[in-house]
C-alpha cells in the first residue's frame, strides 16, 4: 500500500492453569511507510505487554522502535 501500511499484527493472552495468579497479554504490530508503490522506506514496530495478578495489581510496558 501507499503511505503507512500494517505489515504484521499479532497478540496473545495466557491461559493460566487453576491456582496460577498471573495472566499475561501481549500485542505487537509492524507498520511500514511506503511513499511509492512497492518502495517501503521505514518500518516501525510497536508492542505492549500487560501482566495482571490475582490480587488486583498490574503492570504495563509499551515500546516503539524504528528499523530504518
Amino acid at each position: 500500500m501507499i503511505w503507512w501500511n500494517i505489515s504484521n499484527e499479532s497478540s496473545s493472552t495466557s491461559s493460566p492453569s487453576t491456582g496460577v495468579r498471573l495472566v499475561q497479554t501481549y500485542a505487537n504490530v509492524v507498520y511500514q511507510y511506503c511513499p511509492y508503490w512497492g518502495a517501503c522506506l521505514e518500518t516501525d514496530t510497536a508492542e505492549a505487554w500487560m501482566d495482571m495478578w490475582g490480587d488486583g495489581s498490574w503492570f504495563i510496558y509499551a515500546d516503539w522502535y524504528a528499523n530504518w
